[in-house]
Parts: C-alpha cells; structure tokens; sequence
C-alpha cells in the first residue's frame, strides 16, 4: 500500500510540472534512506526535525489501517471508530493541517471500499459518513485558517506599524519581547536574553525608571486601568531613543492577582525630535517677536484680542494677559474709534494703516497700525493680524528735525558770512540777504537764474572754481581782493563745497563769502604790534631763563601765562602745560605742619594790589610727589595807566637749607647715638622746669654699670647697642611730657614735672627691672639709679641735682661689684659656650694647674687662685674674631697680632671687678717666655709671675695633647719631648721637671 501510495504521488509531481524533481532532488527527499555513516549528527537531527510530521501522519493512517481491515474490530466498535476518526481529524487540523484532507481522503477511501466489500453494494451509510467527516474536516480546516489569518493579519499590522510587543509573566518574573523591540534598540533578541524587568531597568534612562516604575505600580494596584508614559531607552550604538510605552494587565488569578500583563512599545524618536524642533521653533519665533519693537496682535471676529505679543509691552510694564479678551472698546473707551474704523475695513478683505494716540504712565503716545484680514479656507474674514508700531520718537524727530530746519534757516539769515546755494547747472536755489546786500544785487528776484547772468563778469578764477566743485573738491579762500566798481578793493574769506543728494550724487553747490576788510587791517595793526611785543618778550623770557629762582607770570584772572625752567623743575609740569591753567591747578601749596592749603599768593596779591610774600614754613607739593620747602613773594603787574594785569610769582627751593637747619638744631640737643636729648638741651629744660608750675620736679640719675667691661669684651658696637637697649628702655617706661636725656658717657638723666617721690621710685623700680632682663651676648644689663625731688622755690635746682646723683653714686658703689662679677662670669659662660674646645681648654688648663700648685705644695689660698686664673686665663679671646679662633691653618703675621691681644682684653676684662682684679696680671702674663721672647711686655725669668708661669706649662700641655682646627693631637711622648726641648726657653726648668716628675703619669689630666 506505501508502494502504491509513493508511486501516486512521483505521478502527481509528474502530471503537474515537477520532472526536474530528478535524482538528485529525490536523493534529499527525507523518504530516501541513507548509510547512517554519511550523515553527522547535525544532518541526522535537521532531517529528524523535518520528518517527525510525516511519520506521525503515516502511523496515525497505518494505525486506522489496521483497525479498518480488521473486519471483527470494525463491525463490533464501528461506532467509536468513528468517533476516534473524528477526534483524530480534530488533531491534524490542529497541529498537522497540511495533512488533514489527504488523511481524511485516505480514511474515507479505505472506509468506502470495506464497507462495499462487506455489503456488495454501495455503501450509502459510509457515504453519508465521509460526506459529514469532510464537512467536519472543511469546518476545522476553515475555523483554523480563518485564526491564522486573524493572528498573520494582526502581526502584519504589527509589522507594519515597526511596533514592539511585549508580555511580562508577573509570577516568574520573565519578560517575553519581539524581534522589533530588540531591532528598535539595535540588538538581536537572542543578545538580550534572558530578559526580565531588571533588563528593561538597565536600558532605561535613570531619569525614567521611576517614573515609569510608579504607573506600573499604580496598574498593579488596580488604581489605573492601562498606563501609557514615554521613556528612553540606550540604544546599542550608546545613544538614546524615545518609546512610547502602554500596558496593561491581561490575566489574573482566581483570587484577582494579576499574573500577566502585556502591552507595546512604539519607538517616537523621530516624533520627539521634531517635537524639540518644533518647540525650538516656536520659542526662536517667540523670542524674535518679544525681541521686536513693534506690538503684534490677534483679533476675532468681535475684535477681542485673541493674542499679543511684543517687546514694547515689556518697556512699558504691560501685562499681555490684561488685554486677552478685549475689544478697543473696553481698552480705549472714547478712543477707540480709529480703531473700530479700521476693524470694520478690515472685515471687508481690505489691509489698512492707521495713526492713533494713548497716553501711557502719563506720557503721550503716537502709533501707527497695519491691520489685516486673516482669510479662511472658505475665502471669508475670520480673524485680524494687526502689528503697531510706537512712532513717537519719529515724530519726535520729525519736529525736531523741523525746528532745526527754522533755526539752521534762522542762522543763515543772520550769518556775518553771505551764502548762495546753487543746482548742478549753477542756477540760484537760495541766497541769503547778507550774500544780496555784500554783493549789492539790486534785483533780489534771483531763484531760478543763471550765476553768470547775475554776474556776468565774473573771472575765470571763480569759474574753474565752480567746476572743481562740481566734480567733489571742496575748496576755500583766505584774505582774496575783490575789486569794486568804485575802484576800491575788499578782502573776502570764501568757501565752495558741494551738495549731495540722497543717494549720493552731487546736486550742485554752496559757496559761504564774508568781506574781512576790517579784520584784515586790524590784524596788520596787530602783527606790528605783535612783532614789537615779541622782541620785549624774547628779552623778558631771557631774563627769566638767566635767573636762578623760579619764576611765575598770570593774567587778572590767575591764569598762568609765563613759566620758567626753574618753575619747570620744581612743579613738574612744562611749561606748555601749565600756561592757560590757574595758578591753583598747577601750584598746590601746603602748611608744613598743618597740612592744610596754604592761601593763594596770586589771589592775595590781586586782591590787595601790592607785594605779598608767603607765610613761612610753605611746601610745594609737586606732580611727580616731591615736596619742596619753598620762600617767595607775588607782586602785582600795573599799568602806566593803573590798571592791574597780572601777577609775577617768584620763588625759590630751600629744601636742602631747611633740612641741614634742622639737622644742626637736632643735633645741638640730641646725642646721636641713642636718639634722646643731650646734656645741654637737659640743662636748659631744668632751668626752663625750675617753676612752680612744674613742682614737685623729679630728677632722675642713672648710670649703666659695666659699660667698659663689655667695650673691652664685646666691642664698642655691642657696647652702643647696650644704651640704644636702656634708651629704648627709658623711652617705653617715662612719659612723654617727662624729659629724657644721655648726659655722659654711661649716664641718664629724667626730668619729671608735677610728680611726687611714689611715682618716682615706682617708675625708678620698673626702669630697673626692665634693663635687666635686657640680656646681650649672656649679659645681663644693669642700672644704678637715684633720685631727688624739689618741692619748692625755696630749693635750688642744682642742689637737687646734685642729690640724686649722690644717690645714684651710693646704689652703684652697693651694686657695682656684684654686677661686674656677673658679667666676668657671663663673658666666660659666652666663650665657652661658644666655643666647646675653649671650654674643655680652660677647665683641663685649670686641672692641671691645680696638680702642678699640689707638687709643689702652695698654700690653700694660693692654690684656688692658681686654679681660678687657670680657668680664666683665656677670657680675652671673647674679642677676638671667629674666623682666626676657628682657622684651621696657620694664622698670618696679622691674624696672629690680633690673637695676641686676648691678653691685654683679659686683663681689662678681670681687673675692672674686684672679686677677679688679682687674676687679672696672671692673664696679661701668661704668654710671656722664660728667655723673654713673649708677649706682651716681653718679661723673662721670675719676672713673670709664678702663677703664670705655671700656666704657660698648663696651657701647652694642654694645647699639644688636644685636637685643634689646624693639626691633630700629638701622643703623649712627643708632647713629653717638646717639654723638655723648650725648657729653659718658653717654660720655667724647674716647672717642667716638677710637672715630668712630679704630675705627669701620676695624676688624672
């Protein structure tokens, strides 16, 4: 039977044009069997893919086959098999609907021919069957078709309108989209999968998920049927399209849950774009008519104002809002007529223009109006479009321009000068009487006629002048004869230039004379005086120029007319600047100790008509910012005939003499060092104090204690700045009404009127205690003051004076000690700590010193002085310079002159305090040789003191065993050799075997 059937259909292809199906065609036929081994796997499954239809068909038919030719099955279950065919029909309809009418063909083929087999005759039941099973199978068929022509028909509509379909299963989450929704984003779908909200969440522009997100919520609520909203979403290519989003729910549980929802997305970027455009449009449109001066409006049919726009509404604080709505009528009441006039035209087809006035803010207004039709598509009026114009300041203009037309006329009528305006051919079109009565035309009837018939003589000159003229030139004459008719001759100023028209031809020209007669014989009167003027001038500026003063000239008014170089100089100004000025612009003149303007001496001289000169102690500020102490005197210019024409300023600098004026007086009373008065301003303030206005009068002594000490230590430089300290100390603690001066050397003295013996000492204490914490190289500064006070006239000034000097002498004596102990002490503690090796020198000298006094068995005292000058030998070296202290070569000749003066400075230093007076000859001493080949008296033998001599040993020991800046320590036995190569001629003998023998090896050094 498969044979038959197999055989049929090569026949059915055969019969309708199918022989190019030929063995090669028929080799891909899924119906031809192949050798497994020649096909892959991929091959196996597309073709399995392709014939699971065809086999579920062909079993379906062999399976009712076997049941039909089973006459017992057929005949007994006729009814269900029946039944089951239907069924089946149902199913191919269904799934395999190309198959449907050859199965049931088959069916009811095989049904016909069993039945007839079985009745021998026809069978009409199985007719009536087959007849119901193919009404049946057409109405399954036809019911499916019309389906998928509904579903092709509404994805060909979806097609077409490129629009996105979507679903969302609310319970697992997934979302289900359309190739086009993928295509809209420029994707395949397969790219985007697995889909789900949080896709559409990642796409989305951040600035549209929650606003999408709330509609969605809401349709889930059930408090919105159907959302619709637009969003944008990134497109593949990074940019963003607009979609048109709608959905709503399609499914919902049995309790009401929602469990799909489904809706499309419209992809209207191209409508967003043009709807930007569009509104970009508009709001350039609307900006260019705000941005216009004019008023532009809309009218309906009741001429209500529909729309108006406008930058004049803005310069006038208008509202547009408060004219929609109105009609001329309800805005301009009686006024209104001009434009009821026109609105009626208008509703009539015509455009019209017409003037009207408001009043504004108080202000008359003038407008004009172009008022026009809107036509409707049926050719009728249905609106107005009108635009107004504020020509109020054409009209403006248009008086003013008038006014000015009258008054240029005006002008010309009165003009000295006579003017004519003629055309291109030199025909009069204007004359002026001036230009009539100059030129004595009698007939004054000459618009319109030719220039040369009214002067019909007139020279070639003034022709080719009328031509240069009408080409462009514009040419002038100054001083020109004209002869007269009488034979005399007058002097013209004269002027020909063209006129333009509009667009800027030349339409002829205007010639402006004037007869100068007069002027130029006065101005030759003038030039002679002038030239007469000018040698006295040149003579006069001579003058000026020889003289060394400043020198200053001005008119009546105070205008300066003359200026010298001097005058130059010390203003700053040129001469050509400052002739024309007033005196005050160029001369600013000021009290030197008010500051304030000093009064004009140019004004004071006009004003009293003789000699003035300047208040003293004038300054001249100049315009570079220089001032200059100036003398001078301003005396008035007259005339033969008394009249006052000016003044002559004459003036000097005398900065320079003022300034060394000054600096001699301050000097006369002031010491120069720490700035506060001398000993001779201090004696005649005393004397000029000495009243009973001034009592009580305290006067104060003090003296710096320790001064020479550290001259001689430090330098006089450290010493200078000691006083600057204690003036600056004095200064900051009296008052400024008390008198402070440096009377001596290292003495103070304080005046202080109207104050009692409390005030004094409380001030004397805290001047005290602020100079010594004033602290100079570790020195700490110090003061002996007293005082005394004079209480009445009946004391003298000098006694007094002489009071507090005694008890200034009697706290230094107390104090003086002490303080200079201090010092010695301070000056040592400066050294060594300054230098580390000259502190480690002098006690290790000082160590030594005491084991050599202990081996030869000194006395207690002598022993602690013997290591007191050890420790203070060297104290004179605080003066010597740092770079010769730290050279680490050898020092020159020069440098070693100065080293060698640490000596004598130890020796001031230590004999200007008591407690150290008796070390003070060890330390000059202390260099000086056994053969008197030292310094710096040169002694030799027992001259030298014994305890410099031990000190010399000490020293060198000392200096030879010890690192220095220029060599390195020597060992102990080459230092032990130069002990005894140079004993007898640097060291005493017997010191240096007592310090062998006796120290060395045996004590601690």
């Amino acid at each position: 039977m498969f044979k038959t059937i197999f055989r049929a259909r090569l026949a059915y292809r055969a019969r309708f044009g199918y022989d190019e199906y030929n063995e090669s065609r028929f080799a891909a036929s899924p119906f031809v069997l192949r050798s497994p081994n020649r096909y892959s796997t991929r091959q196996r499954y597309s073709m399995l893919k392709r014939l699971w239809k065809p086999l579920l068909v062909i079993a379906i038919l062999a399976g009712f086959t076997l049941v039909l030719v089973n006459e017992d099955v057929f005949t007994e279950y006729h009814t269900v098999v029946l039944q089951l065919f239907t069924f089946t029909i149902v199913i191919l309809g269904v799934w395999l609907r190309k198959w449907l009418f050859p199965a049931v063909g088959y069916f009811i083929v095989i049904h016909l021919i069993l039945d007839h087999i079985e009745l021998v005759a026809f069978p009409m039941s199985a007719f009536r069957e087959s007849i119901i099973h193919i009404a049946f199978a057409t109405a399954i068929y036809v019911i499916l078709e019309q389906r998928d022509f509904s579903r092709r028909r509404l994805k060909n509509y979806i097609d077409a309108s490129r629009i996105a379909t979507w679903e969302w299963n609310l319970k697992t989450n997934v979302m289900t989209y359309n190739e086009r929704w993928a295509q809209m984003l420029g994707y395949t779908l397969s790219e985007l999968k697995p889909i789900t909200v949080d896709t559409w969440k990642q796409l989305a522009h951040p600035d549209d998920v929650e606003a999408s997100q709330e509609q969605v919520e809401q349709v889930l609520a059930g408090t919105l049927d159907m959302y619709e909203y637009k969003a944008r979403l990134r497109h593949k290519g990074g940019y963003w399209i607009w979609i048109q989003d709608r959905g709503r729910i399609v499914s919902w549980s049995r309790k009401g849950k929602p469990l799909l929802m489904s809706g499309t997305h419209t992809d209207i970027t191209l409508e967003q774009t043009l709807a930007e455009k569009i509104r970009m449009q508009n709001e350039r449109f609307m900006r260019l008519v705000d941005s216009l001066p004019e008023i532009i409006y809309e009218l309906d049919l009741k001429q209500k104002h529909t729309a108006i726009y406008g930058k004049w509404l803005k310069d006038l604080h208008l509202d547009p809002t408060s004219f929609l709505g109105k009609s001329a009528r309800e805005m301009f009441g009686a006024e209104a007529a001009p434009h009821e006039i026109a609105f009626e035209r208008v509703l009539k087809g015509e455009t019209v223009v017409y003037d009207w006035h408001m009043t504004i803010a108080g202000r008359m207004g003038f407008y004009q109006t172009s008022l026009s039709p809107i036509i409707g598509p049926d050719g009728t009026v249905v609106a107005a479009a009108g635009i107004g114009r504020n020509v109020t300041a054409l009209r403006d203009a248009e008086e003013r321009l008038m006014h000015s037309h009258k008054l240029m006329q005006y002008i010309i009528e009165h003009s000295n000068s006579a003017i004519a305006v003629h055309d291109r051919d030199l025909r009069y079109l204007y004359v002026s009487d001036n230009y009539l009565n100059q030129y004595k035309i009698a007939d004054h009837d000459i618009i319109g006629r030719h220039h040369y018939d009214v002067f019909p003589d007139l020279p070639q000159k003034w022709r080719d002048v009328h031509q240069r003229t009408l080409l462009g030139e514009i040419i002038s004459g100054d001083r020109d004869p004209y002869p007269r008719a009488d034979g005399s001759v007058d002097y013209t100023r004269w002027e020909s230039r063209p006129w333009y028209e509009d667009d800027g031809s030349i339409g002829g020209l205007i010639i402006y004379t004037e007869v100068i007669t007069e002027q130029v014989r006065l101005e030759q009167e003038i030039i002679k005086k002038a030239d007469q003027l000018y040698i006295q001038k040149q003579q006069a500026d001579a003058t000026l120029l020889s003289i060394g003063d400043g020198v200053v000239s001005t008119d009546q008014e105070g205008k300066i007319v003359a200026f010298n170089k001097v005058a130059e100089q010390l203003t700053s100004w040129s001469a050509d600047e400052a002739i024309g000025k007033s005196f005050e612009a160029v001369f600013h003149l000021v009290n030197e100790a008010t500051r304030k303007n000093v009064a004009n001496p140019v004004r004071l001289a006009l004003d009293a008509g003789h000699k003035i000169e300047l208040e003293t102690h004038t300054i001249l500020l100049s315009r570079g910012g220089h001032e200059y102490h100036i003398e001078d005197s301003a005396a008035p210019i007259i005339t033969a005939d008394g009249r006052l024409t000016g003044v002559v300023l004459v003036f000097r600098d005398v900065t320079e003499k003022n300034i060394k004026q000054r600096e001699i007086e301050y000097l006369s009373n002031h010491d120069f060092m720490t700035g506060l008065f001398n000993r001779r301003h201090f004696v005649e303030r005393m004397a000029q104090m000495d009243h009973p206005g001034h009592y009580p009068l305290g006067v104060v002594m003090g003296d710096f204690n320790g001064l020479k000490i550290l001259n001689d230590a430090f330098g006089h430089d450290l010493g200078d700045e000691a006083l600057r300290r204690i003036a600056l100390v004095l200064t900051s603690t009296y008052r400024t009404t008390d008198v402070i001066a440096r009377i001596g050397g290292d003495e103070f003295a304080v005046l202080l009127p109207n104050t009692d013996a409390v005030v004094i000492e409380s001030l004397a204490q805290t001047v005290h205690a602020a100079v010594s914490r004033v602290t100079l190289n570790n020195v700490h500064l110090s003061m002996a003051i007293g005082y005394a006070v004079k209480q009445n006239e009946s004391e003298s000034i000098d006694d007094v004076l002489k009071q507090a000097e005694n008890s200034m002498y009697a706290r230094k004596i107390s104090e003086g000690s002490s303080v200079r102990n201090r010092t010695i002490q301070a000056i040592l503690g400066t050294l060594t700590d300054k230098y580390e090796k000259e502190k480690i020198h002098s006690v290790r000298v000082s160590r030594i010193c005491g084991a050599i006094g202990r081996a030869l068995e000194l006395r207690a005292d002598d022993q602690k002085e013997l290591e007191m000058a050890g420790l203070y030998h060297d104290i004179g070296k605080i003066a010597i310079p740092d770079v010769i202290l730290n050279k680490p070569g050898k020092l020159t000749p020069e440098e070693f002159e100065i080293m060698k003066k640490h000596t004598e400075v130890g020796y001031q230093i230590l004999r200007a305090a008591d407690e150290y007076s008796g070390l003070a000859e060890y330390a000059l001493s202390h260099q000086e040789r056994w053969d008197g080949k030292g310094y710096p008296r040169g002694l030799h033998g027992t001259d030298i003191p014994l305890i410099s001599r031990i000190i010399s040993v000490a020293d060198a020991w000392e200096a030879m065993t010890s690192d220095r800046p220029y060599r390195a320590a020597m060992t102990l036995d080459l230092a032990t050799e130069q002990m005894r190569i140079n004993r007898g001629t640097q060291f005493d003998p017997e010191l240096v075997d007592v310090f062998l023998g006796s120290v060395f090896g045996k004590e601690s050094l």
